[in-house]
């Protein structure tokens, strides 16, 4: 149910590795903030309980995602990331995973 820690740790690490870390607080910033929001209406306003904080979790791990990589194709670093060797692709990701 929870696939998006998936794709997030390689970006994560690839970004740390080249000492980029401003964008990862920003967006670790606008994720807790929406975080809040979505446990709420997951828990309490649609009902679904102890579902429903699995849920919100899953949202803000894939909003995560999504940030990064918007982060990565609006700055430019597309390149460094591919040159580091994230390629979208299961034998990519796993050597990248803890």
């Amino acid at each position: 149910m929870l696939p998006a820690p998936l794709p997030t740790r390689p970006l994560n690490r690839i970004l740390v590795a080249q000492r980029i870390t401003q964008p990862q607080m920003v967006t670790g910033l606008v994720v807790a903030a929406q975080h809040v929001a979505a446990c709420y209406l997951f828990i309490h306003r649609w009902g679904y309980g102890y579902l429903g904080a699995a849920m919100a979790a899953c949202w803000s791990t894939f909003l995560s995602l999504a940030l990064l990589a918007a982060w990565v194709a609006v700055a430019g670093k597309g390149e460094q990331v591919r040159r580091l060797g994230l390629v979208w692709s299961s034998g990519g990701l796993g050597r990248l995973g803890y």
